[in-house]
């Protein structure tokens, strides 16, 4: 183990390594419509752990996302050339999506954060589109320079 790093079983977000001012893992989530099996966060937070706003959040996230699906999908697929739907979009996606909680907040109602979707695209480098969500709205998606 490297000197000063620190890890942490939350009840969560599961296994959390710290790494200089965030948490990271990956938790298990199965999400069929768009191939997800595990959220890989980073959790921007002191070194005592993610704070119970960003917990709730992160349930909420995982308890709205069916319902936050087709808005995102929308999303991505305006980010993504070539796609036109939602099933050939999620033939590109790759199972994990990252989740980033850029800052602490004190009101999960005002909590912003971002999900990174990673494309496969055969014969292509990979490419991943961000989109960033405030509060359970999708605020905008980019494609990663």
């Amino acid at each position: 183990m490297v000197a000063g790093s620190k890890t942490m079983m939350d009840p969560d977000f599961g296994s959390l390594k710290y790494c200089v001012d965030a948490w990271d893992g990956l938790a298990p989530f199965a999400f069929e419509p768009s191939h997800t099996t595990h959220f890989a966060v980073q959790i921007k937070a002191p070194d005592s752990g993610p704070t119970d706003a960003q917990r709730e959040v992160f349930r909420e996230l995982k308890a709205r996302y069916e319902q936050l699906w087709p808005s995102i999908a929308q999303a991505l697929i305006k980010c993504c050339d070539g796609v036109s739907d939602a099933e050939e979009l999620r033939g590109l996606l790759n199972s994990t999506v990252g989740l980033y909680m850029i800052e602490d907040f004190d009101d999960p109602s005002e909590a912003e954060f971002e999900l990174v979707y990673d494309l496969n695209r055969p014969n292509a480098d990979s490419q991943a589109c961000f989109v960033r969500l405030r509060p359970w709205e999708v605020m905008e998606a980019a494609m990663a320079e």
